[in-house]
C-alpha cells in the first residue's frame, strides 16, 4: 500500500479544513484493498464539538458505510491521533493507523494554541490487548509543516484555534 499517496490526500483534507477555520488535522481510511472509503479533517469550530476530530469522522463515515467492524481498514493521518481517536480507531477494529507528525510536533510548534494530551500512540497500543499495527512518520515534514503555517496564520489572525 502506497502510505505516501494517501498521506497527500490526508494533508489536502488538513488545508481543506484549515481554509474552513479548522485546526490542519485530515485524515483518510481505506480498506483491506486500498479503496478510499473516507475522508474527513476536524470539524471541531464548524460543529461546536470538540469531539469532531479528523478520525472520529472517518469512523463515523466509514462505519455509516460498511458497519461499526473497521477490521482491516487503515487509517492514514496527517497527525498522531490523541488517545480519544486512539481509542475511537481501537474500538471499531482499525486493523493499521499511519500518521505522519506526532503530538509532541504539534505541541512543539502550537503548544499556545492547540491543546492536547501527549500520550504517544506506541503507549496506549501497548495497553490495549490487542495492538493497532502503527507506521510512523510518513511525510512527517510535510505533516510538520502543516502546524507551522498555521502558527504563523494564527499569530498574524492574533487568535486561538
Amino acid at each position: 500500500m502506497n502510505y505516501e499517496q494517501y498521506m497527500k490526500i490526508a494533508i489536502e483534507e488538513a488545508l481543506a479544513g484549515e481554509k474552513k477555520g479548522e485546526p490542519p488535522f485530515g485524515g483518510v481510511m481505506v480498506d483491506k484493498n486500498g479503496n478510499i472509503i473516507a475522508k474527513s479533517h476536524d470539524t471541531v469550530v464548524k460543529e461546536h464539538d470538540m469531539t469532531c476530530h479528523s478520525e472520529l469522522n472517518l469512523v463515523k463515515i466509514a462505519s455509516s458505510k460498511i458497519g461499526p467492524d473497521l477490521s482491516g481498514c487503515t487509517v492514514i493521518c496527517t497527525c498522531e491521533p490523541c488517545p480519544l481517536c486512539f481509542t475511537a480507531l481501537w474500538l471499531s477494529k482499525v486493523s493499521t493507523v499511519v500518521f505522519g507528525s506526532t503530538v509532541s510536533d504539534v505541541l512543539e510548534i502550537a503548544n499556545d494554541i492547540q491543546r492536547e494530551l501527549n500520550i504517544p500512540s506506541e503507549t496506549m497500543n501497548e495497553k490495549s490487548g490487542n495492538q493497532i499495527k502503527i507506521i510512523r512518520d510518513v511525510l512527517r515534514e510535510e505533516c510538520i509543516k502543516l502546524w507551522e503555517n498555521h502558527k504563523l496564520l494564527q499569530n498574524k489572525r492574533g487568535g486561538k484555534i
